[in-house]
């Protein structure tokens, strides 16, 4: 008793009070927090006196406290604030801590009980003992703890968590606190929101997303709910802002119209400051969160989409805009956006009041990438590195997986034989990220396999694979939040010492710098991630020999940690890794002297002193000297030593600063550093940049150019010229406008600092200053980048050498063809195209060229000196000369027709596409007249040399607009001559059209000339664009002839491909002027016939001319005219439906009672007349027949395709098909869709071979996709049309078409074979039914029935009779518009149907299981199989439940997954007992006196096999001799056939009627129980029931006694009286059954059949587990081995 009282004694207040109160088990409870919520209730009740609770306040546990005195704060016992501050006095750290994770599993736990209750409404889930809610009031005052403490790093990720789960918990956060707060507590009892509240919030956002409520007006509204007193109001505000944040996870999967609504909403409450402080953080986190996605996924679109709505917000967000900048994504989709966080981040790291507050928020300060890492690249093989089939993946991770100290060397021997070398990066990979970064135990078995190996090139790819994921885990943001992954790093760093340091093996000063990685994470407060590895890797020294104390390296840097260890205040979990380390390499760490690297370091202070000081001879030489470590840390060693001296050179460059500056001596320092640190911050990132895309560029250009070349020099040597310009080039648009920002920032900085003010220097002065000293560090960043590019070019090409040497090697002689060489490219006409033995002279020009721009120098006319590198020659795209002005000109200036409508001025655009179009008429041809009038033109104009024929744009540039527009004007002077002399050619040509002529005729030539000249003039856009306006006149005005039109139209056609901006104004004013001379029909029609408009888009055009406002005679003439010849002309090439539009203008003017239109009335009756109605008897089956209704089927697709279509253009077209007899004989009915099915096929043919020919085409073809689509439109709008009768109704009608369809793909299956294409009778099934299910509710009876007929036609295609439809077959009778609907018909009609399909499905498989090895293809459709039974199982169990029985009937014997997913199924509103519940009995579950619906009539089923009536005898009159049942036994007995699996080769037993015995036995046996007696067990062991099933089993062979304990382990389900009559059988068989001396047989079976069930994937049957656990706990029997 004494030694009680004395532990009491030391106990605080509070567990004193808990102990004699509640009892010592209550306070264990507390102290391990599993307590009860009760016993906070009673101490709220029983403790009144303040002094008593004051001093509970200071006890712990303080998770408990802190839940105690919530509940004391909520019933206003207790003030919650007082309690806050005394501990926050008392202990402020550990207190912090402990209201984190108070708050996150309070906000949790709560979170998950709202949402369950939401799921199940009437469910009411009993909470965690321990779980009180918690008062809106008292969150609020926590987390305001929280965020005005610090929070370290290690509880950062953790804060973020607790703020997201607070906020989803208790919305009524998001607006507490800004002064209404009376209001949102008035409902604050609940932290769910009322359903009117939820009805009003989906009611907003519905109007909003129906588009009937502008975004404007929805914040508008939550404005003035946030402003109200009113608590309702409070609550919708809080409910449409926490439902927003609440969806996040779900904007993935929304549609891209909704998500761009929404992302526009969400970036619009930040903007208008709907939400404050941490609901703002969550919110601007999730904004981030979503730009890290990339840049082709949704999510990223919202993001930006979002961040676009606050950007104007974004200067208050410095550390925010910081962490923006880290998303490379950003800064290729808006490089604006991020010009301008660069221009809010702050420069120099710090932070102000907001950015403090951002990063208690969950923003911790993105640190700068650690320079005191660098990654080498590895050395190429001559084997291209690729990852292994899967096959070879299999071994090597199973020889990895058993690998153990035993036979590592066995392992690795066989691993060897196995891993080439083309693999090493693959393993390398595997074995560093999968194994050694995860198992630290296992080191020393992986270095002993890799040393068994003894490959050198693995080792290196291994360790460059360390390196790697070194160095990527200490530059990550993670690894400083997250314990897991510091201690991957920690795990890495010990794998990286045993692989170097353990075996003599340095790690490389320029690899890793420990000093200097130690010292920058000292500077960059990351020692939390740097120390513990250095330390784990330090720790391998003691295994070597040349590293082990007291080696120089490693005492440097012990010295180092000593220092960080006495003079740095580090944490204690810091220290202790020091003292590990020391410990583990035998080192007194007393005896170790402290390094002064740290100490000795300057300060800044001191070093802006330095800098207010005048200038000195030392100071200039001291600058010259600088180095660049962080540059230096980038890029390779030959780079170093140039870059070095062009730092030096900067000292010369900024000597001959401005004399404004004389009387501030330290400017010049000033001016010099700024520049050196700008070119530091920036020169890494522009180099990487510029270097990856000039790399990557060149590799796929030079691969594709020299396919043929089997040089590699001049490979090479082009790679070189290319990558140098590229890089070079880039590297200056990058750097250009970010270097003279921050040189000005940098700059400001420093004159602030050293004492400046900032009215010492006028702005306009120091930029002035800065872009006269500008060029020398662009220049240097383009030589680091040209240089750098150089030099790793050849990394990257290396195998395109290796190939080439080889080549040489074993073939020299023969011609080198890459085999990845393009075949597009090999294609070509000349001079384009590639051929041996490579390029060509003039093609190598192209590369030539590039090396003759030299880059990395200063210009000379900036008054600076030189760099010591060459001067640049800054290519036309750079050189701001290059951009001169492009001269205006109105359409036809220079012709004398006023009387065509000019057009507007277009960009100048050519298209890559449209030029290699016009490259085949520029073969080599010799200039005629033409181009030398040209060629003597631009010379003159130009003022250039007569050696070249044309100038550049670069000699255009420096010649100055004035020159260049005269040019053009002489060049538009030869054009219109040249276009007269055409005209002439043409005139005495006897030629009567373009195609005929020969391909050296005048005419042609004159045509490629002209084209060749405008292309290749200086002024290439406007020489065009003149030529077109005189071609488009003449061709209006002068061409008389047809050959004339073709002519001018070819010529026209291409000079749009010439020019993108050309192209749009001609086809602009062709379509949209109405100026009287366009209305020249045989000109319009040839342009059509060219391509250069399409009649659908002249018909919208057309019918606006012809509306009773602005009709003009000449107009209704001149489309009268249009139609009548493009449709029904000697060379037709439009279709009626085509001009839509003008038919139906044209039939009101001819139908008008009092004025009708003769013209008009004329071209209707020329349409009555020829109109394509069927001409030929539907018994001659004829070509013309099929070829008439394939043209009215086209007529309907071009009418759906038409840009003004609408459904009652539709219906008329329908109508008009009914006037002439086609919908409704069923003859020609049938050969119309035939024909229109065999139409969608040659369409399909056609996208096929298309695709084939162009692979890599952008826009696939989709012609047949068009096709069967509206096909598929037609059918279903015939279905709606169809009128009721007695005779046919709509169904049947569909029924026909849908015969004639199956008909077709009958055909096509059996002709086509192995070549037959399912695509387009897939697109038309589904389409339909896409289309059936828009049809409107009026015609639900019908949809039901098309529905349940489209099922019969599925049933009638299925696999069995359509092998090569199956894969589609499957997706259709799965489709969501078919299986859906099916199964959710009324009185599930629709179940037997789907039933069916479901049967032959698995029919299918049965018949293709029956090998051991399976094809690709069977085990597909099984996979897709189980996905199908697997939706069901989720959506509709009870089908499963209720056709069980056929389907198991038809499931083969080897899909064991496959059954027991059917057999798993039960009730959607059932829930399943537990059944290792401690003392469950089946027998006392009320669900075993129901009977489960069975779809299949068992009793029927034995009739047909004709074993019901000796059943139901044997059953009357049981008869224990076995030999009665010899004539069942020949009736269980068939053919022998093949079955794979489960130990038989074939079988010889009828399953269908096992399984149909062993169901109708038992159903007997129950409905025999009841009749007795309705309180009776079912299951009676000395039943006649039993004892036939017993001696049946005991007369069947093994083979048939394994399907029949298979049928009965079919009946084993969920909780109902089949399951549990079959369970005690099942369970009387293995423990009670006198079974003779065939029991242990009879048991072996048992726990086969139930073990193989159980062993395979879940789900598994509920009482397949309920009878194998109480057959293991009986023990009465044990037979070792079984269900053990």
């Amino acid at each position: 008793m004494a030694a009680i009282e004395s532990k009491e004694d030391q106990l605080d207040p509070l567990s004193k009070w808990i102990a004699s109160s509640a009892g010592p088990a209550a306070l264990t409870a507390v102290q391990n927090l599993d307590y009860e919520s009760s016993l906070l209730v009673r101490i709220a009740n029983d403790v009144t006196d303040p002094e008593l609770l004051h001093d509970f306040a200071q006890c712990k546990p303080y998770f408990f406290t802190l839940d105690l005195f919530s509940y004391l704060a909520r019933r206003g016992q207790y003030p919650m604030q007082s309690f806050i501050d005394e501990l926050l006095a008392k202990d402020q750290s550990e207190f912090v801590a402990a209201i984190l994770k108070f708050l996150d599993v309070k906000s949790a736990t709560e979170y998950q009980l709202q949402q369950q209750h939401q799921h199940d409404p009437q469910t009411h889930p009993d909470p965690r003992p321990n779980i009180l809610p918690l008062h809106v009031q008292v969150v609020h005052d926590l987390l305001h703890v929280l965020l005005t403490q610090t929070i370290s790093a290690e509880l950062g990720e953790r804060w973020e968590i607790v703020q997201a789960q607070c906020i989803q918990t208790y919305p009524r956060l998001i607006n507490f606190g800004r002064g209404h707060d009376a209001a949102i507590l008035a409902n604050s009892n609940s932290t769910g929101f009322s359903p009117e509240v939820e009805k009003q919030m989906k009611f907003y956002y519905q109007k909003m997303y129906e588009q009937e409520m502008s975004i404007s007006e929805v914040i508008g509204l939550l404005q003035s709910l946030r402003g109200s007193e009113e608590p309702l109001k409070q609550d919708v505000f809080a409910c449409m802002v926490h439902s927003l944040f609440d969806e996040y996870r779900f904007f993935p999967d929304y549609p891209l119209s909704a998500l761009a609504t929404t992302a526009v909403l969400f970036g619009s409450i930040i903007q208008f400051h709907l939400v404050e402080d941490m609901p703002l953080a969550v919110a601007l986190r999730f904004v981030l969160k979503a730009l890290k996605e990339p840049p082709e996924a949704k999510m990223f679109k919202f993001g930006l989409q979002a961040l676009m709505q606050f950007q104007s917000r974004l200067e208050v967000f410095p550390q925010y805009c910081a962490l923006l900048l880290q998303v490379p994504s950003l800064e290729a989709v808006q490089p604006q956006l991020m010009s301008k966080l660069r221009t809010v981040a702050k420069p120099d790291g710090a932070l102000d009041e907001e950015s403090v507050q951002m990063h208690n928020s969950g923003y911790p300060p993105a640190p700068p990438p650690l320079r005191s890492l660098h990654l080498d690249s590895i050395n190429p093989t001559e084997h291209v590195a690729e990852d292994p089939n899967e096959a070879v993946q299999d071994k090597v991770l199973f020889i990895v997986n058993n690998i153990a100290q035993n036979n590592v060397e066995v392992k690795s021997i066989e691993l060897k034989g196995i891993l080439e070398e083309k693999y090493h990066q693959w393993f390398a990979t595997y074995l560093v990220d999968s194994r050694a970064k995860q198992e630290p135990n296992y080191h020393d078995i992986y270095i002993r396999m890799l040393d068994t190996i003894a490959d050198k090139q693995l080792n290196k790819q291994v360790l460059h694979n360390t390196y790697a994921s070194i160095i990527s885990l200490l530059n990550s943001q993670e690894t400083i939040l997250s314990s897991a992954e510091r201690g991957r790093l920690k795990n890495l760093g010990c794998w990286l010492g045993i692989f170097t340091i353990a075996a003599d093996k340095p790690i490389k000063h320029k690899n890793i710098s420990f000093k200097d990685l130690l010292i920058e994470g000292f500077d960059t407060n990351r020692l939390i991630v740097v120390l513990p590895f250095t330390c784990k890797v330090l720790e391998q020294s003691l295994k070597s020999r040349i590293f082990k104390p007291p080696s120089p390296w490693l005492m440097g840097i012990l010295k180092l940690m000593v220092e960080l260890y006495q003079f740095a205040d580090l944490k204690l979990n810091l220290k202790f890794e020091i003292e590990v380390l020391c410990k583990n390499l035998d080192l007194d760490m007393a005896t170790l002297e402290p390094s002064t690297i740290i100490r000795d370091r300057p300060s800044r202070t001191d070093i802006l002193t330095t800098l207010n000081a005048p200038p000195s001879a030392e100071l200039n030489q001291d600058f010259d000297r600088l180095s660049m470590s962080a540059y230096n840390n980038r890029i390779d060693n030959r780079l170093r030593q140039s870059d070095a001296v062009s730092i030096q050179s900067l000292g010369s460059t900024y000597s001959q600063a401005a004399t404004a500056f004389s009387s501030h001596p330290a400017f010049k320092k000033l001016l010099q550093l700024a520049i050196e640190k700008s070119i530091r911050e920036l020169i890494s990132p522009v180099v990487e940049r510029s270097v990856t895309i000039a790399q990557l560029s060149t590799k796929e250009l030079i691969l594709k150019d020299f396919a043929l070349e089997p040089d590699e020099e001049k490979v090479r040597k082009a790679a070189y010229n290319m990558v140098e310009y590229l890089a070079s080039n880039l590297a200056l648009v990058t750097c250009k406008e970010p270097l003279r920002h921050n040189i000005s920032n940098n700059l400001n900085a420093l004159l602030q600092s050293s004492g400046y003010a900032e009215s010492s220097f006028a702005p306009e002065v120091l930029s002035a200053v800065i872009n006269d000293h500008l060029d020398a560090p662009c220049s240097l960043i383009q030589k680091a980048a040209s240089d750098k590019a150089k030099a790793d070019v050849d990394e990257l090409l290396a195998p395109a050498y290796a190939m080439r040497r080889r080549h040489r090697e074993a073939r020299s002689g023969q011609p080198f063809v890459d085999p990845q060489a393009s075949r597009y490219a090999l294609s070509l006409r000349d001079p384009f195209r590639l051929k041996p033995p490579g390029l060509t002279r003039q093609q190598l020009m192209v590369y030539d060229d590039f090396g003759k721009f030299k880059v990395g120098g200063l210009a000379s006319d900036s008054g600076q000196a030189n760099l010591d590198f060459p001067s640049i020659d800054y290519p036309n795209a750079m050189s701001p000369q290059s951009h001169f002005p492009q001269p205006q000109h109105p359409l036809l200036a220079q012709i004398q027709s006023p009387g065509l409508m000019p057009l507007q001025p277009s960009q100048q655009v050519t298209s890559q596409n449209q030029q290699q179009r016009m490259m085949p008429l520029m073969q080599q041809q010799q200039p005629n007249q033409l181009e030398s009038v040209l060629h003597q033109g631009a010379q003159q104009s130009h003022g250039i040399d007569n050696q070249q024929p044309f100038a550049s744009q670069q000699d255009i540039g420096r010649a100055g607009p004035n020159k260049m527009a005269a040019g053009v004007e002489q060049a538009v002077q030869s054009m219109q001559s040249a276009l007269d002399a055409l005209l002439k050619l043409i005139k005495e040509s006897p030629e009567p059209s373009f195609d005929s002529l020969p391909a050296d005729d005048r005419i042609k030539l004159t045509v490629t000339s002209i084209l060749s000249a405008a292309n290749r003039h200086a002024a290439r856009d406007s020489v065009v664009h003149k030529t077109s306006q005189l071609t488009v006149n003449v061709l209006f005005t002068v061409a008389q002839s047809q050959l004339a039109r073709e002519t001018l139209a070819y010529l026209l056609a291409r000079l749009c491909d010439l020019s993108a901006g050309t192209a749009k104004e001609v086809v602009l004013w062709l379509l949209h002027s109405d100026d009287e001379r366009k209305y020249n029909g045989p000109v319009m029609i040839t342009l059509m016939k060219m391509g250069l408009i399409h009649p659908q888009e002249l018909d919208v055009n057309l019918a606006k001319q012809l509306q009773p406002q602005v009709r003009r005679q000449s107009a209704v003439e001149f489309v009268v005219d249009l139609i009548h010849e493009s449709t029904l002309g000697e060379s037709p090439c439009a279709l009626r439906t085509d001009f839509t539009l003008c038919l139906e203008a044209l039939e009101v003017l001819a139908s008008d009672p009092n004025n009708p239109d003769p013209v008009a009335q004329q071209l209707m009756a020329s349409f009555e007349n020829v109109i394509p109605s069927v001409t030929v008897s539907p018994d001659d089956d004829t070509s013309s027949l099929k070829d008439q209704m394939k043209y009215i089927f086209s007529e309907w697709i071009r009418l759906t395709q038409h840009p003004a279509q609408s459904e009652k253009m539709l219906y008329v077209f329908i109508y008009q098909m009914s006037e002439h007899g086609l919908l409704d004989d069923t003859q020609y009915l049938g050969i119309f869709f035939r024909s229109a099915l065999e139409f969608c096929q040659e369409a399909y043919a056609k996208d096929l071979q298309a695709r084939l020919q162009h692979p890599s085409s952008v826009m696939p073809p989709k012609d047949g996709m068009i096709t069967v689509d509206n096909l598929a439109k037609l059918v279903v709008m015939l279905f709606k049309i169809h009128e009721e009768s007695e005779e046919i109704s709509k169904v049947q009608y569909l029924r026909g078409i849908m015969g004639v369809f199956c008909l077709v793909l009958a055909h096509a299956h059996e002709t086509e074979a192995e070549s037959f294409n399912s695509q387009p009778f897939f697109r038309l099934f589904s389409s339909i039914l896409c289309e059936l299910a828009e049809v409107d509710d009026t015609y639900v009876e019908q949809k039901e029935e098309a529905l349940m007929m489209m099922a019969e036609f599925f049933k009638a295609l299925q696999p069995l009779a359509f092998p090569g439809f199956t894969f589609p077959w499957m997706t259709l009778i799965s489709h969501r518009m078919f299986m859906s609907k099916i199964l959710q018909l009324d009185q599930r009609k629709g179940w037997p149907l789907f039933a069916n399909l479901l049967e032959a499905l698995l029919k299918f498989i049965d018949i293709h299981v029956t090998e051991l090895e399976l094809p690709d293809s069977i085990r597909f459709i099984y996979k897709g199989t189980l996905r199908i039974v697997l939706v069901l199982l989720h959506d509709v169990p009870e089908f499963l439940a209720q056709y069980h029985y056929a389907l198991c009937n038809v499931v083969p014997s080897s899909c064991i997954q496959l059954r027991n997913l059917i057999l798993s199924a039960f009730a959607q509103n059932m829930s399943l007992p537990d059944p290792f519940a401690q003392g469950f009995k089946m027998e006392r579950l009320p669900e075993i006196n129901q009977d489960p619906i069975i779809a299949t009539d068992i009793g029927e089923e034995l009739q047909k096999l004709g074993l019901k009536k000796f059943i139901d005898g044997y059953l009357q009159a049981p008869n224990s001799s076995r030999i009665s049942l010899i004539p069942l036994l020949n009736e269980l007995t068939t053919k022998p056939r093949p079955e794979l699996g489960l130990g038989f080769t074939t079988i010889s037993t009828n399953i269908v009627a096992m399984n149909a015995i062993v169901l109708y036995v038992g159903m007997q046996a129950i409905a025999s129980a009841r009749a007795k007696a309705p309180d009776a067990p079912v299951f009676n062991p000395h039943s006649s029931h039993v004892v036939f099933l017993t001696n049946l089993l005991l007369e069947l062979s093994p083979e048939s006694r394994f399907y029949f304990l298979s049928g009965v382990a079919n009946q084993l389900r969920y909780p109902n009286s089949h399951t549990f009559y079959f369970s005690s059988f099942v369970v009387y068989l293995y423990n009670s059954a006198p079974l003779g001396p065939q029991q242990q047989d009879i048991q072996e079976h048992i726990a086969r059949v139930i073990l193989e069930r159980l062993m395979c994937h879940r789900p598994h049957p509920w009482g397949l587990i309920i009878s194998q656990a109480v057959c293991r706990q009986d023990v009465r029997v044990r037979v070792p081995g079984l269900l053990e």
